[in-house]
């Protein structure tokens, strides 16, 4: 079996002798279609369809579903790869692959906070996955940059509007509250 799948041979599913579906490749490649390289990229329809059929008959198959989900992601069909990424995690909710390359899409399409919960899985999974922590740290390197200008406009508004007057004001609250007195 891994020997087909490491060629690259075309294939149908055959009917394991247990009765459930078996890995046994005939002709050239479901695996091979699957990992189109960008210079094949006339050949995505064809990959893609040979994906879906070996998933219409068995539909858990990780490596299928993983192929599939990269040939969108080379594609840049990111709508596509997203929910396809996200298909192989019900199958296998820590594979290592597809956490990484769901949070790195989600990131590229600023949906932060969830990009941040699956890499943070990932390192808890496979806490050595160097580029999981690379990109969580570029990610708290964003958030900490966003927070600076954030308060660089708040300090700039306050200016604008008054800002002797508006900063005055909130001292005297401040110390008003402070204040012995006011207890």
């Amino acid at each position: 079996r891994e020997e087909d799948v490491a060629r690259g041979r075309r294939g149908a599913w055959r009917r394991g002798a247990h009765g459930g579906h078996d890995l046994r490749f005939a002709g050239d490649g479901v695996a091979g279609c699957g990992l189109a390289t960008d210079g094949d990229a006339d050949r995505f329809p064809e990959a893609e369809q040979e994906l879906q059929r070996a998933l219409a008959l068995y539909p858990s198959y990780e490596e299928a579903l993983l192929s599939l989900a990269q040939l969108y992601e080379r594609q840049q069909a990111v709508s596509k790869a997203i929910p396809a990424y996200q298909r192989v995690l019900s199958v296998k909710p820590d594979h290592p692959e597809a956490l990484y390359a769901l949070g790195y899409l989600l990131e590229s399409q600023g949906r932060s906070t969830d990009a941040r919960e699956l890499l943070v899985r990932l390192v808890t999974v496979q806490p050595d996955h160097a580029d999981a922590h690379y990109l969580l740290g570029t990610m708290a390197e964003k958030a900490n940059q966003a927070a600076d200008a954030e308060k660089a406009v708040a300090v700039e508004a306050v200016e604008q509007a008054g800002g002797a007057a508006t900063t005055s004001s909130y001292a005297r609250s401040v110390s008003l509250r402070d204040s012995p007195s006011s207890a």
